[in-house]
């Protein structure tokens, strides 16, 4: 457990982790027990991170932030942005106050702590490393956020995403194709990798390149990157035939012209607009203007859907 503010703000900083060790070194520290704590961005709600506040207690969150300080020298300390007050909400019940960088409010409520005074410069920098584990909780959930959209846009190409950690013997699926692949992974040696694997991904700064051989099953194909923790991102595509859906279907169902009808055929095969660009030799400018048509025709708002879209069953009903 935490014995300072400062160590339980930084394990606060990671995505998942509770405000309960925060709230018990608070009360070590100031002799109160943390009620609740909670954020707001601008007149937005409240999103409550600790306890469960009533509405009514919420409410007066609103008016104390809003209300201004009946004593001048309780005016709130600020620097760089952020500025923190004390206020006493309700019997017993002390606000303290933070307005935060990036117009965010957080509101920590405590009972027993009753300080009957301006913020200290402590508090003040209490206050600024708040604002900065929010700040790094806040970029960790968007990172996480966006990991999880690549690994879905990954999935929806037929691309096989795993992880590979440092000192793992195979690598953990990160999304529904790479689950699927995990049973039959075409990586050969004991472990599933082949000798060179471990020699590359050390070495090779960003990328691997696959040996004549290593990969079973051809045509498969391998594309390692390491993330800024070190983590191997491994990237599997092809290994099966996928049939090409209908051209009479779709040229039916959606009206498409020749040029559309090739190029989204060739984009059921999981590629993205640039390869699929290199594949039928045409410039990229010219299949971005055949994607926005795609899109207004089959009713779909980006790639990832139309590519579910045009691997659906039913364009295989009657094959050319």
């Amino acid at each position: 457990m935490p014995t300072s503010l400062s160590e339980a703000l930084a394990r606060l900083a990671e995505p998942g982790t509770s405000w309960d060790d925060f709230a018990d070194v608070w009360h070590v520290r100031h002799r109160g027990a943390l009620r609740h704590v909670c954020v707001a961005v601008g007149d937005g709600p409240w999103e409550v991170l600790h306890g469960t506040p009533t509405d009514d207690q919420l409410s007066n969150l609103e008016r104390a932030f809003r209300t201004p300080p009946i004593d001048p020298e309780d005016e709130p300390l600020d620097r760089d942005g952020v500025s923190v007050f004390l206020r006493q909400i309700a019997p017993e019940r002390w606000l303290f106050g933070l307005r935060l960088r990036g117009n965010r409010r957080c509101a920590l409520v405590t009972a027993g702590y009753r300080p009957e005074r301006p913020p200290t410069d402590a508090e003040l920098t209490l206050g600024e490393a708040i604002c900065e584990a929010l700040a790094a909780r806040q970029e960790h959930l968007r990172a996480r956020d966006a990991a999880a959209r690549r690994a879905r846009a990954l999935n929806a190409r037929g691309v096989a995403l795993f992880a590979l950690e440092h000192d793992a013997a195979t690598p953990r699926p990160l999304n529904e194709r790479a689950t699927r692949l995990a049973g039959r992974f075409p990586l050969r040696g004991d472990d599933g990798f082949g000798p060179w694997i471990g020699e590359a991904l050390e070495s090779a700064p960003n990328e691997v390149a696959v040996p004549a051989g290593s990969l079973r099953g051809a045509p498969w194909a391998l594309q390692a990157r390491r993330a800024p923790s070190g983590t191997w991102r491994l990237e599997i595509s092809g290994g099966d035939e996928r049939p090409l859906p209908s051209a009479a279907l779709l040229r039916e169902a959606f009206g498409l012209t020749d040029a559309e009808l090739r190029v989204a055929r060739a984009l059921s095969g999981g590629g993205t607009a640039v390869e699929t660009a290199r594949q039928l030799g045409i410039r990229e400018t010219t299949i971005r203007t055949h994607l926005r048509r795609l899109y207004a025709k089959t009713g779909t708002s980006g790639l990832g859907e139309l590519v579910a879209l045009l691997r659906e069953p039913r364009w295989l009903d009657a094959p050319d």
